[in-house]
């Protein structure tokens, strides 16, 4: 996305919007319906999680209704949790120490540090609830309980598969 600031154009959400897990709205960026669309991947839904992987990483938003439609820009990863899971829950689960150390070793850069994409495609989260013919897991644990989320995550977890930005689930049983 480009630094300037139109005044009419389609909004794009960086880090430094990101502040305490919420989203300044009065200090978002336009960029043009040209440059909006080459990154059309990045465009958020309701609901969305966005993770910071670069500068401050590891900062976590849930895009609220008023930005349907909005970009991203690199710094930042695009999470649509799969049906059935919430977005209040991936991103409880992204703010815990668990996955905040995750994210520790796996970041690189010297001037400014990140995480790739890459990196955080096998990153486990473990599952809120999940229902169908041969599995059947309800977390049921105090997410203030690292050691309950731990054993929840060697049971059950979904791994993020992420193209672009932009992150969906992939259930898998470990």
């Amino acid at each position: 996305m480009p630094k300037e600031n139109l005044i009419y154009g389609i909004l794009y959400v960086r880090v430094v919007d990101m502040k305490g897990d919420r989203i300044n709205l009065e200090g978002l960026r336009r960029t043009s319906k040209a440059i909006s669309a080459k990154y059309a991947r990045a465009s958020l839904k309701v609901d969305d999680v966005l993770l910071a992987i670069r500068g401050t990483y590891g900062r976590i938003a849930i895009a609220p209704a008023e930005l349907e439609g909005a970009n991203i820009t690199q710094d930042t990863a695009r999470i649509a949790p799969l049906p059935g899971v919430t977005h209040d829950w991936i991103a409880t689960y992204l703010r815990s120490t668990i996955a905040q150390n995750y994210f520790k070793p796996v970041a690189r850069g010297v001037a400014v540090k990140g995480v790739n994409i890459g990196d955080i495609r096998p990153m486990l989260v473990p599952l809120e609830l999940f229902w169908n013919s041969s599995w059947s897991f309800s977390l049921g644990c105090d997410l203030s309980s690292n050691t309950s989320i731990v054993a929840a995550t060697q049971t059950y977890a979904k791994a993020l598969t992420c193209r672009n930005n932009a992150c969906v689930g992939t259930c898998r049983q470990v």
